[in-house]
């Protein structure tokens, strides 16, 4: 067995640190992200150096390869990924276990990696709680290149045999086409998809071709004094990279060759004797080298399920990341001491190898499934209940208790109960209600319509804008419904009706501006009775000074709505929801709802700035209405997460599809009197 080099695992080191902060003290080390890429080129270099090796000494198996990897990486990984399901199962809220869990096997398939990518370009999927295993993404590609690498190097071997060619040239070129195809396709995607593009294989397998080519490199034939300093200096690099790579940059095409070939180049340079040789053999630096696998591993379940065991609702206090990560440190030693080299040096049978994972991996698929089937059970009831509340709409419940002099009236039917349950709130969305209208993804930009209300009816209404105003589609279409309107719902996830620019990353902007366009142009070609906008409030803007070809938020929303005025149709305009303090379910679940004015915002704090009101005002155009709700969500002095015994919120800043459905009767008002303005 060869002797592990100093230098790889303080490399190693490094990117579990560097993961490590990124993900404890967010915000500290904005590209702590990179970590992984560090990784992946480290795994490219040894596994292609030792396929290199069996291939010249004729000892070449791909399933002796296999099940080495198996035996090295499977045991702990599974280890993990029990634990961390049964605490789910044990501890975790009905709406978490139906998102987690199956996550839970995705991460036992190795396809985490496809799982988050599908749900990245998802924008409802956006506001799901992180799970505790989605850093098994990482590790699915890299399973992914483990399984597919071996069989190229098997078909190398096969070709070369045919045609007589040198075997390592042959690898050499091969592998070298392929780094630079997915290299080009990498940042091709992440200009597209930059969400899709993070996870997907084919735009990571280049990272680790880089570290496979280094393989076929001999070391730096150079003095050891200026190979330290290659090292050193490529060491930093990887460090800067940390330090200036943002997540919101166009991340991993281009601009991932940095981290990359920092780390390829350290590798390359090595780093034996000398001072340098002395620090990185230092034996803190060795030990987090050989246990980084199984500090990545526990780190992100611990951090994630501690509040969720001890039910710190708010978040724990800070004090408690260092016993976090005492515990990962901890849990990673006795995982790699018990679990990982009791396995590698055990000598077992192929057959049994790949049947105890395949048995291990079934059963954590499995059971991981059957354990969301009660979960969602609890979620359908809760949900059914929230639906019959919004279908029949009671007195003094929801938004009816709000009464014009501001007090709140009670249903003592409804006394004690809490609709949704918090911890179902999450799932009382638009989708859920309507699954059957068309999805939509970050990099769409199409004007997908949702037929909703009268749809027979030759009176159409458009509801158009971002998320908060798709958020109303269940009150319009109680309001179609009741008043034999046609509604459509034209809504995309973090695009707000504007010609401005919402700070987003590359790909979604590109989509929004291409959306907006194709939205105006659908209603100019439309027949609409009236038009409903929302947008989210508070959001980050574009700072711009060449309007109008690329307007402020004011100005690019006040061109918008005059060229809508233009046709002469009537807008109504609702103002945005007040912002509460963080999650809603997080603040709530510690009593159940028993005491939601702890979980209170102050009214003069929970509204945020809202361009667009300024807009209308600007303009003055009287085809223009507002809708503002501030006095049902809020008190003088208040604004209740809880009111009329329905939960308002569902997450950080979109209310509940049944809260919504009991503003529908004070939103009818105001609707029909636009659309039959004489009575």
């Amino acid at each position: 067995m060869r002797e592990l080099r100093a230098d790889i695992q303080a490399l190693r080191a490094l990117a579990v640190i560097l993961v490590v902060i990124f993900h404890f003290w967010a915000g500290t080390l904005a590209g702590g992200f990179i970590g992984v890429d560090v990784f992946f080129v480290i795994s490219g270099f040894l596994i292609t150096g030792h396929l290199l090796r069996d291939v010249a000494a004729g000892q070449f198996s791909v399933t002796e390869f296999w099940s080495r990897r198996i035996r090295r990486l499977i045991p702990a990984a599974f280890l993990v990924l029990f634990v961390t399901a049964v605490v789910i199962a044990v501890f975790a809220s009905a709406n978490n276990r139906v998102i987690w869990l199956p996550e839970v096997g995705a991460a036992a398939g190795y396809f985490e990696n496809w799982k988050l990518a599908f749900n990245a370009v998802d924008y409802l999927a956006l506001g799901n709680a992180p799970s505790p295993v989605q850093h098994f993404w990482s590790l699915s590609a890299e399973e992914q290149f483990y399984f597919v690498w071996p069989l190229l190097i098997a078909i190398g071997v096969w070709l070369a045999g045919k045609l007589r060619a040198n075997k390592r040239v042959l690898f050499f070129v091969g592998l070298a086409v392929l780094t630079a195809a997915s290299l080009a396709y990498s940042t091709y995607y992440t200009h597209k998809d930059a969400a899709m593009a993070y996870f997907v294989t084919p735009t990571r397998v280049w990272e680790f071709g880089i570290g496979a080519l280094v393989a076929f490199v001999p070391r730096a034939r150079i003095s050891a004094w200026f190979a330290r300093m290659g090292f050193v200096l490529a060491f930093g690099a990887i460090i800067w990279a940390a330090i200036q790579i943002k997540p919101t940059d166009a991340f991993p095409g281009a601009l991932a060759l940095w981290p990359t070939l920092a780390t390829a180049a350290a590798i390359w340079f090595g780093a034996e004797g000398g001072l340098v040789g002395r620090v990185l053999g230092w034996k803190p630096i060795q030990v987090l080298g050989d246990i980084s696998y199984s500090v990545y591993l526990w780190h992100w379940p611990i951090l994630v399920l501690t509040p969720v065991v001890l039910g710190a609702a708010g978040g724990i206090a800070p004090e408690w990341l260092w016993l976090e990560i005492v515990a990962t440190l901890l849990l990673a030693w006795l995982t790699r001491r018990f679990v990982e080299l009791p396995l590698i040096a055990r000598k077992a049978p192929q057959w049994g190898t790949f049947a105890a994972m395949a048995a291990a991996a079934a059963l954590l698929i499995g059971g991981s499934a059957a354990a969301t089937v009660p979960a969602q059970a609890e979620i359908n009831r809760g949900l059914a209940l929230a639906a019959k509340i919004g279908a029949e709409l009671p007195a003094c419940v929801g938004a009816a208790a709000v009464q014009p002099d501001g007090s709140i009236c009670s249903n003592p039917t409804f006394a004690g109960v809490v609709i949704p349950p918090v911890d179902l709130a999450a799932q009382d969305t638009m989708v859920h209600a309507y699954p059957k209208c068309p999805g939509e993804t970050q990099g769409s930009s199409e004007a997908r319509i949702c037929a909703l209300g009268d749809t027979t009816s030759k009176i159409k209404v458009a509801l158009v804008g971002d998320s908060h105003a798709n958020q109303y589609a269940a009150a319009l279409d109680v309001i179609g419904k009741q008043q034999h309107w046609s509604v459509d719902v034209i809504a995309k996830g973090g695009c707000p009706l504007t010609y401005a620019q919402r700070v987003q990353n590359a790909p979604l902007t590109a989509a929004c501006e291409k959306w907006v366009g194709a939205v105006v142009t659908y209603l100019d070609k439309h027949d609409y009775k009236l038009i409903v906008i929302s947008m989210k409030s508070g959001v980050e803007w574009h700072s711009k000074a060449n309007y109008p070809t690329e307007p402020t938020p004011i100005a690019g929303t006040k061109q918008l709505l005059e060229d809508i005025s233009a046709t002469r149709i009537p807008v109504i305009y609702i103002k945005d929801n007040p912002k509460p303090l963080g999650s809603m379910e997080q603040c709530l679940s510690a009593t159940q709802g028993k005491n939601p004015g702890k979980c209170a915002v102050a009214r003069a704090n929970a509204f945020e700035d809202e361009p667009a009101l300024t807009a209308i005002t600007q303009i003055n155009i009287p085809l223009i209405t507002v809708a503002n709700f501030d006095d049902v969500f809020c008190g003088k002095t208040e604004c209740l997460p809880i009111i009329g015994n329905v939960v308002v919120y569902r997450d950080d800043n979109h209310l509940t599809n049944t809260f919504v459905k009991t503003l529908a009767p004070r939103l009818a008002a105001i609707l029909t009197a636009a659309i039959n303005p004489q009575g």
